[in-house]
């Protein structure tokens, strides 16, 4: 099935990121929050060079996919203790189906290591791929729009 490409479709993965969670007070929830709209401002970077709305730059899309792969090697790290707020997005299948959890993380780092940065297209097509996975991921692990 092909998807069809949209730089509106990152924010909307990530909606309500964009804004700090208002009245969080634990510090996981606002580590994991930051490494969130790490990852949303790197995507969001890599999705407009894709669609030829800013400069390509195959070395600065290369560092990109580079942060995003370590960024979504450290999704599990950042959810491992069950440290929650009454303000936060993560939902409580997040710790109930742990083992699901790691896998939807492993499959979001895996196309971050897929992306290929060498030029537009390829970028646009992985980026497709891990926009999916951030989807299906966060359908189901996280409150919110």
């Amino acid at each position: 099935m092909h998807m069809r490409f949209s730089a509106a479709l990152v924010p909307l993965i990530f909606a309500g990121a964009a804004v700090a969670l208002p009245g969080v007070q634990t510090t996981d929830v606002i580590k994991r929050h930051r490494l969130m709209l790490q990852i949303r401002d790197a995507s969001t970077t890599l999705v407009a060079m894709a669609r030829g709305e800013t400069v390509f730059d195959a070395d600065r899309a290369a560092r990109l996919a580079g942060l995003l792969r370590e960024d979504a090697a450290a999704i599990p790290i950042h959810f491992e203790f069950q440290n929650s707020d009454p303000d936060s997005r993560a939902r409580p299948e997040v710790w109930a189906d742990w083992t699901g959890f790691e896998k939807a993380a492993a499959r979001s780092e895996a196309a971050a290591a897929a992306l290929q940065t060498e030029a537009p297209e390829p970028l646009r097509r992985g980026i497709e791929a891990l926009q999916r996975t951030c989807q299906n991921c966060h359908r189901r692990y996280r409150f919110g729009k």
